[in-house]
């Protein structure tokens, strides 16, 4: 826990002043999202939240998922609607069809995000 403290830490030290709202997303950036909205997910803080809402809702709280997911674009330095639309076309597009590492972040980052 403390590594992941850490590493949350070390994307809040860089965080960029302005967000990206044209370019697309690199690889790179790809890679950090998935990792990062694992971190985050799994932070104290998060986990109440969503066991919170879940005891409240009976159902899996989208909202908060989505707000971690917003949060962590703009940790690394998209806005967070263009950022998702980035990510969305990325499941669409090819650009990252053949990447054996890209497809093991985001088979891990689906499990977290469904469960």
């Amino acid at each position: 826990k403390a590594v992941d403290a850490a590493y949350l830490r070390c994307l809040e030290d860089r965080r960029p002043s302005s967000l990206e709202k044209r370019a697309k997303m690199e690889r790179a950036t790809v890679l950090e999202f998935l990792d990062a909205c694992g971190v985050k997910l799994d932070t104290p803080e998060v986990q109440e939240r969503l066991r919170s809402s879940i005891q409240e809702t009976g159902c899996m709280p989208e909202s908060i998922v989505n707000e971690v997911h917003g949060d962590v674009m703009e940790l690394l330095g998209f806005d967070r609607d263009h950022g998702q639309r980035c990510f969305a076309e990325l499941g669409q597009g090819k650009q990252f069809a053949e990447d054996r590492e890209v497809a093991m972040a985001f088979a891990r980052w689906r499990g977290k995000n469904s469960r």
